[in-house]
Formats: C-alpha cells, sequence, structure tokens
C-alpha cells in the first residue's frame, strides 16, 4: 500500500509564511507508518515544493506517484485549497482514496456544509489513533457518521502514546525549515482547556516524550548543521524534575538556538537562569489577559501575578520574549483590554507583548458562547 501526504501552506505573496510550512504532521505519520507497518510505502510532498507548486503541479505530483491514499493535513489557511486540489486529483484517477485530517476538520466546519464528493474521509483527531485502527482492520463504525454527505470519522478515546509514535527529526524523517530550524514535538495535550483552543480535544490527558527525546534531538542537530529547534510543547516546564533537566540540556548543548512556550507562573529564578544556559533565546508565554472575568469565562486556571513574576524573570535574563495578549475575549472590555497593556508596559515588557485577534474555531467551545456572548 502507498500513502502519500501534501501538507499545504498559507497563501502568500511573499514566502514569510510558506517558510513556516514545515512538514511536522506529514512526517510525523511517514515515520510511525514506516515503522509499525512494514508493507506500507510512505511519503510527503517536500516543503520546497509543497511552498512553491502551483495546483496544477502539485496534482500532477499526485497523480505520478499515484498513492492508494491521500491525505491532506488540513489547517485554517490551506483547507479551501485543499479541497479544490482533492476535485482534481478525483478527476485525474477517480480510484484514489483521499482523506482530509486536522485542526480545521471539525463537524462545524464550513468544510461539512455541502457534500464533499472528493474527499473519502473526514479525520478528526490523531493520525496515529486512525491508522492504527484502519491499517489493522478495526472497525471503525462507532466512531464515524454521516455530515452532510460527508463521512465523517472522530477520535474519542485511546489517545496515542508518544512512546510508540517515533519523533520524525531524530528518525531523519523531517527535513529543516529554509532558515535552518525544525520542530521538536515533546508534549501533546495541554492542562489548560481554555474556551477558544481545540488542542486537548481528542485526549483528556497530557502525554510527554522522554526528555532524551530533546537531547538526541540537540546532538543530532549540532552534528547536522541544524541551527535551531522549536520545541513543541504548550507548557514546557510543567512536568517534574525540570531544573535536573535543563541542567542536562545545558551540558550537551553548545550551539542550537531553542524556543518553546512556557508557563510563567511555574518560573523561578533558578528556572530562568538554566534556561538561558540551556541554550533558550526566545519564548513564547500564553498571557491573554489579566482580567479576572475573562480568565474565567475563558476557562483559563492560574495566577496572573505569578505570571508578570515569571516573566519578569524570563526578561532579566535577556530571554527574546513573545507575550501573547487576545484582543476581544469574552469578558474582556476595551478599557480592561488596554489595563493589561498597560500594566505589561509599566513593568517594563512593553516590547514584549505579541496581539492577536480573538479567533471563533470550528470545534472550540467559544464558537458555542459565542451568540450569548454577542462575539
Amino acid at each position: 500500500m502507498k500513502i502519500a501526504f501534501v501538507q499545504l501552506p498559507l497563501t502568500d505573496h511573499g514566502q514569510n509564511y510558506a517558510a513556516g510550512n514545515q512538514q511536522s504532521a506529514s512526517a510525523s505519520l511517514c515515520s510511525f507508518l514506516r515503522t509499525h507497518f512494514p508493507g506500507v510505502t510512505a511519503e510527503y510532498l517536500p516543503s520546497p515544493a509543497a511552498n512553491i507548486m502551483s495546483d496544477d503541479l502539485i496534482v500532477r505530483w499526485i497523480t505520478k506517484k499515484n498513492p492508494d491514499i491521500l491525505c491532506m493535513p488540513t489547517y485554517l489557511w490551506n483547507a479551501e485549497r485543499n479541497l479544490l486540489i482533492a476535485d482534481a486529483v478525483r478527476l485525474a484517477v477517480p480510484g484514489m482514496k483521499i482523506m482530509l485530517g486536522g485542526p480545521e476538520v471539525q463537524p462545524d466546519s464550513f468544510l461539512m456544509d455541502e457534500p464533499r464528493a472528493a474527499v473519502d474521509l473526514f479525520i478528526c483527531g490523531e493520525g496515529e489513533w486512525f491508522f492504527r485502527k484502519h491499517l489493522n482492520g478495526e472497525d471503525l463504525s462507532s466512531y464515524t457518521r454521516d455530515i452532510h454527505g460527508n463521512t465523517f470519522i472522530t477520535q474519542t478515546d485511546d489517545p496515542a502514546d508518544l512512546g510508540y509514535c517515533p519523533e520524525p527529526f531524530t528518525s531523519s524523517m523531517l527535513e529543516s525549515s529554509v532558515d535552518g530550524s525544525v520542530f521538536v514535538e515533546m508534549t501533546r495535550g495541554c492542562p489548560y482547556r481554555c474556551c477558544y483552543c481545540n488542542y486537548s480535544k481528542n485526549s483528556p490527558i497530557v502525554r510527554e516524550r522522554e526528555f532524551s527525546v530533546l537531547l538526541a534531538a540537540v546532538e543530532s542537530a549540532q552534528r547536522r548543521g541544524i541551527s535551531g529547534i522549536y520545541v513543541l510543547s504548550p507548557t514546557f516546564g510543567a512536568s517534574g524534575s525540570f531544573t535536573s533537566k535543563l541542567e542536562e540540556l545545558a551540558g550537551i548543548n553548545r550551539s542550537v538556538a531553542l524556543h518553546t512556550e512556557v508557563r510563567a507562573d511555574l518560573v523561578t529564578a533558578e528556572s530562568a537562569k538554566l534556561m538561558k544556559k540551556a541554550g533558550f533565546t526566545s519564548l513564547e508565554i500564553g498571557l491573554q489577559t489579566l482580567t479576572p472575568s475573562a480568565l474565567e469565562k475563558i476557562g483559563r486556571k492560574g495566577d496572573p501575578e505569578k505570571q508578570i513574576a515569571g516573566i519578569r524573570l524570563l526578561h532579566e535574563e535577556g530571554l527574546d520574549l513573545k507575550v501573547g495578549i487576545i484582543a476581544g475575549l469574552p469578558g474582556d472590555t476595551a478599557d480592561e483590554f488596554l489595563e493589561t497593556i498597560d500594566r505589561l508596559a509599566d513593568e517594563g515588557l512593553g516590547e514584549t507583548v505579541e496581539l492577536y485577534p480573538l479567533m471563533v474555531l470550528p470545534g472550540t467551545k467559544i464558537r458555542q458562547m459565542a451568540d450569548n456572548e454577542r462575539i
């Protein structure tokens, strides 16, 4: 059996966004399939081609490869284009099975508004979960429903064990971005259950890779001349023995710039110094708001004052910080939003602020709240 993945970038007149289209999803699933299903040939359209090829050339690549299954990781930025390419592939190779899966595949997405005749399956959940069941011949009928003529499969149990899922960079499956950096997934799931986010929707538990995976990735990056690693973890540092792990990382990292997301309320003076020593040069911190009523409505727990204190500690170490603030949250007035910005500026953190407009994404709780909250 041949399975091909095509993961397309955000359409942009420049290359800034396209350059960020790292093939993490495709590479992860190819690594998984090659490891656990030797009879499967799995490959993906490489980033340079995916980022610059026209729809016609992409369809020609797919038809030349002629896989049994075409998988298209589907995000907010490529969903419409995926449908167009699926239609073209269906005309060119009528018997090919076409599947769309990813964050945009949700019951209330526009994708489900009408029958999409070119798409055989829409999959909401982890690719490893689906392929393990599908390729082992398990009955998926209990996970399957029809939505406006579309076959829709939802993962409701059995979250993937990351120990069973090979990390694609250290498995030599993931190529670096044009800027010389790679993504390394260390965590799936999030302890937060924010109403605007889908990150933990298909699994109630947070799963961590062994820290040795990150150590191996850093050592591999140094040998291969990779300049940076984006550690994919929404709350890096939330696991136990964090300081000892940072010390171990500092002991081996000589040249790789690290980036991740942290929970600032867990940062101590010691861990802030160790993050700098371990090679972290930049961090993202999802503060979102300091307004208590907004924090309550979005379901975000934690102590904002501890967050501010942690951000200060990291800033004092000279780390490049991006402190995310969301405009338009339910429970936040315009004046209260500005108070959050003013507070950060008063703390000397004004230049760290990164503004995001609230996005009411398919599948999120806030989508259901939108009418009542007048969003």
